[in-house]
């Protein structure tokens, strides 16, 4: 043999050994995808030698899971010797890897695949646990649930009592894509506290504020149903309160849970974990989980400060849906719930108290008013008695004036309490208001004689007329004429009417007197229902009627007052329309449902 052929030879060798060292490594470098999360949760598949693997739903595929999250093909994974490649195969929603979309990456041992809502974790062929593995909890049993609670005396350890080489055995046992998704998930839970935070201090509806929390379950733990179940205070029994379904609308599906887990929850005072309830031999058996085929299922109680005030609970029908995390979060959401709960009813019981003050307000206002009335108009009866018997008419008209006064007065209050009372837009058409404050001022002539006053008109005569509510209109300036006259002093003062016009789309009525005047004080409450200065000669009505009429037409009222010397109101409304069911009318009447009569 020649030294060309002996080298020949020798090169042919070298590649025969380094195919041979390629088959050996591609045989003997092998992994395995161990399914954390979703059907099948805790088998094992080999990924052996040079492969192509397709996962999907379809059948057909090396590797199937039964689930409609996933594509029909979704992802591929290739092995080629010790390289180990993924790519998405334009699946519906996408491949994770630690928690990053992309559509194909190399893997790593220790990479975590998230396909809908399959999840893959990627580990040396033949190790029996994962480094998350060995941190986390152990999964429970099916015969023993896993609880959540924390026993008096004892209290969570904080991070700067944990030993410090505890911690770096802990980050040294995790790749940079473990903590990555360790911290993805903390991240997420944390957020969906931090919301669900806000939601609880700031609505005190009960009904919004139980449907917030769910929605925020929902978007953090993947449940497929959802029920928010309170203790009626009254008769001890749980009530529904809010319920989800993941596909469906809760409202039209009856709600069965198992009264198993609601009864371990609210006795223990303890969130529960079940991971298969159909094996459980304590849970398995209830109606309402071979009904709706539950598998996985938590239950956590709401605690609020000084008792229990209900129960959350999520399930769904796939075994293994949930971990350790997610009955940490839900325990977590329970706590946060139970004492916007109790704030809720607290503030419901504090609305309710304010009513009731309100109603006592008004009907011992109103008794003393209504009391001075009829004891004016049982003098005038007797008096009038004794003026028949004695024939003498003189007296009949004196008193006569006085009944008649009278029958104004309840007159007045009915129509202001029905006018506060109820939500009423306004009986519109074209209104003069000159004549209108003519009118409201001729009835208001013998009541300002009494106090020596004078009433003075300076009407615009180039007001055009508006689309208003005469009536209404009428009312209330009678209101605010009555004010002012009975704001001047016993010796005399002046009230005066004005209108104007304000443009084109405005109109002014003013009504303006030199009396008494008021602090800032007062003049902050004087439309405030209820709130009179006239202590029993005052209904605390009047004013209230006015704004919510002006502003029934889409309008405003507004007061200035300097005490010593006299108040002004000012009446601003819409010209050529009216707006009887704007934002101002709305305002009125959420205070007079608050405050009913």
């Amino acid at each position: 043999m020649g030294q060309r052929a002996f080298w020949w030879t020798v090169a042919k060798v070298c590649e025969a050994v380094a195919e041979i060292r390629k088959l050996w490594v591609s045989l003997m470098t092998t992994y395995e995808l161990l399914v954390v999360k979703g059907p099948g949760k805790g088998q094992v598949y080999p990924l052996e030698g040079d492969e192509e693997v397709i996962i999907g739903r379809d059948p057909s595929c090396q590797l199937s899971f039964d689930d409609r999250t996933l594509s029909r093909q979704h992802i591929k994974i290739v092995k080629d010797g010790d390289s180990l490649t993924i790519e998405d195969l334009d699946s519906v929603n996408g491949l994770l890897v630690n928690g990053m979309r992309v559509s194909s990456a190399e893997l790593k041992v220790d990479d975590r695949l998230t396909l809908g809502n399959i999840e893959l974790l990627v580990r040396p062929a033949g190790e029996k646990t994962s480094p998350l593995e060995r941190l986390a909890p152990p999964i429970p049993s099916a015969d023993e649930p896993t609880l959540l609670h924390q026993p008096p005396g004892q209290r969570l350890v904080t991070s700067e009592e944990s030993e410090p080489d505890s911690i770096m055995s802990i980050t040294q046992s995790l790749s940079s894509s473990m903590l990555m998704d360790l911290l993805g998930r903390s991240h997420q839970s944390l957020g969906a506290m931090y919301r669900v935070t806000r939601i609880a201090s700031s609505i005190f509806d009960l009904d919004v504020l139980l449907n917030k929390i769910l929605d925020e379950t929902f978007a953090s733990i993947r449940a497929e149903r959802g029920f928010v179940l309170l203790i009626d205070p009254n008769s001890d029994q749980l009530e529904v309160r809010a319920s989800r379904w993941q596909n469906k609308e809760g409202l039209d599906h009856k709600v069965s849970i198992s009264q198993n887990i609601i009864s371990h929850v609210l006795d223990k005072k303890e969130s529960v974990l079940i991971a298969d309830a159909m094996a459980d031999s304590k849970f398995g058996l209830a109606e309402s989980v071979v009904l709706h085929n539950i598998r996985s299922a938590m239950c956590s109680p709401l605690r609020g400060r000084t008792r229990i005030v209900g129960i959350i609970h999520a399930d769904t029908t796939g075994a293994g849906e949930f971990n350790q995390e997610d009955l940490m979060l839900l325990d977590a959401i329970g706590n946060a719930a139970g004492t916007a709960v109790e704030n809720a009813q607290l503030y419901k019981d504090k609305i309710q108290n304010e009513r009731l003050a309100a109603m006592g307000q008004a009907i011992s206002g109103l008794s003393h008013y209504i009391k001075n009335i009829v004891a004016a108009m049982d003098t005038s009866h007797a008096m009038i008695e004794k003026a028949l018997v004695a024939e003498d008419l003189s007296i009949i008209d004196r008193v006569w004036k006085i009944l008649r006064r009278s029958n104004q007065r309840i007159s007045n209050l009915v129509l202001d309490m029905l006018a506060y009372s109820k939500e009423r837009k306004p009986d519109t058409q074209p209104c003069p208001l000159n004549d209108v404050c003519k009118e409201a001022a001729e009835l208001c002539h013998d009541r300002i004689k009494t106090k020596h006053g004078k009433l003075h008109l300076n009407l615009d005569p180039k007001l055009p007329k508006i689309q208003a509510d005469p009536q209404g209109i009428h009312r209330c300036l009678l209101n605010l004429l009555t004010n002012a006259i009975d704001a001047l002093d016993e010796d005399g003062g002046e009230v005066k009417i004005s209108t104007q016009s304000q443009g084109e789309n405005e109109v002014l009525i003013t009504v303006e007197d030199n009396g008494a005047g008021m602090p800032e004080k007062i003049r902050q409450r004087i439309f405030d229902v209820f709130f009179s200065t006239k202590g029993s000669q005052g209904t605390g009505l009047g004013l209230a009627v006015t704004k919510k009429i002006i502003e029934e037409h889409g309008g405003d009222i507004e007061a200035e007052s300097t005490p010593g010397q006299g108040t002004k109101f000012t009446i601003k409304l819409p010209a050529g329309k009216t707006a009887g069911s704007g934002q101002r009318a709305a305002k009125t009447m959420d205070k007079v449902n608050r405050y009913p009569l």
